[in-house]
């Protein structure tokens, strides 16, 4: 008898192939997509409502990435990012609420990760922003770790 199934293959394979070649789409475009786009949020060109756009399309494209503590360490530099996005609108709360989210993502004693953090902050421009890192500092799991961060600061300087 003659298989009628293109290429000879079962339909559990054909459609087993199919999966899997929708699954890697599905990552590499996500992946590419978040990239992309937290290339441009970290871009000092874009201010405000596109920095915002660009950070939140990187953070909701990228949110599976975000099962790996790793990962999420990694990306509370876009979060920093959004953060300082929303004290360019205004937006005192949000930036608050983000700051101490991105201090957050830091994980576990990850210094060298939380380093880059206060050298970005170090660095920004906006008084907004620089009004509410301190603050977001004294609410996050920072404030009892870092022994004095004057310190930390001065060092980062």
């Amino acid at each position: 008898m003659i298989d009628p199934s293109p290429f000879g293959l079962s339909k559990v394979k054909k459609w087993g192939g199919i999966a899997l070649v929708a699954c890697f789409l599905f990552f590499w475009t996500t992946g590419m997509l978040t990239s992309l786009t937290a290339a441009a949020c970290q871009k000092e060109k874009y201010q405000g409502q596109k920095k915002l756009r660009f950070c939140t399309i990187s953070m909701m494209s990228g949110m599976w990435l975000d099962i790996s503590t790793l990962e999420r360490s990694k990306r509370s530099e876009i979060r920093l990012e959004r953060g300082i996005a929303f004290a360019q609108l205004l937006r005192e709360q949000d930036a608050l609420d983000v700051f101490k989210d991105s201090l957050d993502d830091v994980r576990n004693k990850d210094t060298h990760q939380f380093i880059r953090l206060m050298k970005r902050m170090r660095h920004e421009q906006n008084p907004l922003a620089q009004k509410m890192w301190p603050l977001a500092l004294e609410k996050s799991k920072w404030s009892g770790i870092a022994p004095n961060i004057t310190t930390i600061l001065e060092e980062v300087h």
